[in-house]
Formats: C-alpha cells, structure tokens, sequence
C-alpha cells in the first residue's frame, strides 16, 4: 500500500516537475520572442532613421547649391545674354560660369553633368556633350517641372543608366528668373549619380537576415539585395507602403515567416 502511495506521488512530483518545465519553458521562450522583436523593431527604427537623415542631408546640399546658383548674377547675365544673342554678355560671364560649373564638380564627385537650358531652347552642358541636332531643353521635363515650379529646387525620378555602370540617376533642376520680372529665362540642372548614397545604403547591416532598400516614387528597387532595377510596384507589401503613411511600420507574411518592415520618406524627393 506505502509503495502504491509513494509511486503515486512520484508519477505526481514528476508529472507537476514536466508542467512546471513545460511553463517555464514557454514563458521563456514568450519573453525571449518579444525581446527579439522589440531588439529588431528598434534597430531597423534606428537604421531607417540614420538612412532618412543623410539622404536628406545628401539631397540638401545639391538643392542649396542650386538655389544659390539660380540667383547668380553672372549666371543671369549669361542666360539674358543667350536669349538675347548679345555676344557682349555672353563673352564677357561664360568663362567664369563654366569655371565655376567645374569646380563644383571637381568638389562634388558624385555631380555627373551640370547645365542650363535657356528660354531660347538652347542648351550649355559642362562637361561639354554632343547633343541630337535640334535638342530643345524647354521640352524635357525637368525644365517643365522647373518652369511650372520657378521657386522651387524640383527632382526627377531616379533612374538606373542603360550603360555597363548601372548607375542610379536624378537629376535636380531651379527655374532662373529675370530679377525685375521674375520671369522664366532658363532653367539649371544636376545630373547626380546615386552611387555614394547607395553604397552607404549597402553598408548598413540588419540583424536577422534583414536588409535595406530604396525605392523611387513609382516602386523601382533602386537599392536592393537581389531586385535592383526591378519593378515592384504591384508587390503588396510595397503596394501598402506606398498607400500608407510618409513612414511607418508594415507587418506581413513571405516564405510562412513574420516579417516586417519599416519604411520612410525622403522628404527632399517625396
């Protein structure tokens, strides 16, 4: 009858012991899971916060640049001089216009072209360019943008070059106006490679297999880990990043895995 009894209270002991385990083990893993997910959660806050930054660091500086340019007034003068075919002012300021378009990109490598395109659809490129005999500046959108926006620095979308760099492209343009008028004499423009922003983009590294991307406004992977140059505007969760908020958080499924994503806009760009 003892061994009966103290068998029973040993199946008990060891019964309530396998519970007890079984409990602290779940709860273990509960608080380890969400440790995880908030240790996560906050470092791809953190990664997309920093990435935000120096993008829109990255962009201001051109942006400044371009306003400071526009209300140059040897620029200006050299622009009327072209609208107006006045050999005088235009001898007397491109030099020191081209000159100062080159040490601007001698300063800033990631500058691939600077120009103006003038009211009187002629076009001046540093470094100088063969264009297609009748090029018209005036039809070409960055100058429309410019043109219909003359107080603003606007920007292209990026684009990814056809050539064997694959870089990724913006161009950035501002209206120049006619001081007494405000009227529209030309437009500047920037041809800015993406290539150091892009490479700061890569080296940020994410935990548990995370990554980290950019994307233009019509859902071209400029950065990505395997899709560069592919368009996933019809991906659902870039479809809802794009419905959603200028940032936030979106928490989805791929491969029968939790995932999320955290996402940001570069104000400088939209």
């Amino acid at each position: 009858m003892f061994s009966k009894i103290q068998s029973k209270m040993m199946i008990l002991m060891v019964s309530m012991l396998i519970v007890t385990i079984a409990i602290v083990s779940y709860v273990t893993y509960k608080e380890t899971t969400q440790l995880i997910q908030s240790s996560t959660k906050n470092e791809a806050f953190n990664a997309v916060y920093e990435i935000t930054r120096y993008s829109n660091q990255y962009f201001e500086n051109f942006g400044d640049q371009l306003l400071l340019n526009s209300s140059n007034e040897r620029i200006i003068n050299y622009i009327k001089g072209i609208n107006q075919e006045d050999e005088q002012m235009i001898s007397s300021s491109q030099q020191p216009v081209v000159d100062s378009f080159d040490h601007f990109m001698k300063l800033n490598e990631s500058i691939q072209l600077t120009y103006i395109g003038t009211k009187s659809k002629e076009m001046e490129v540093t470094p100088p360019v063969n264009l297609p005999e009748g090029f018209d500046p005036t039809s070409r959108p960055w100058y429309i943008d410019a043109e219909n926006n003359p107080h603003e620095v606007v920007w292209t979308d990026p684009y990814i070059t056809e050539d064997e760099s694959g870089e990724v492209v913006v161009t950035a343009a501002k209206a120049v106006l006619e001081p007494e008028t405000s009227e529209v004499i030309g437009v500047i423009g920037y041809d800015i490679s993406l290539n150091a922003l892009t490479a700061i983009i890569n080296q940020v590294e994410v935990n548990y297999q995370g990554y980290t991307s950019l994307f233009d406004a019509n859902g071209i992977a400029l950065v990505h880990p395997t899709l560069t140059g592919e368009d996933l505007s019809e991906n659902e969760t870039v479809k809802q990043m794009y419905l959603g908020e200028p940032s936030g958080i979106i928490e989805y499924r791929f491969d029968d895995q939790d995932r999320f994503m955290y996402y940001s806009t570069i104000p400088e760009t939209g």
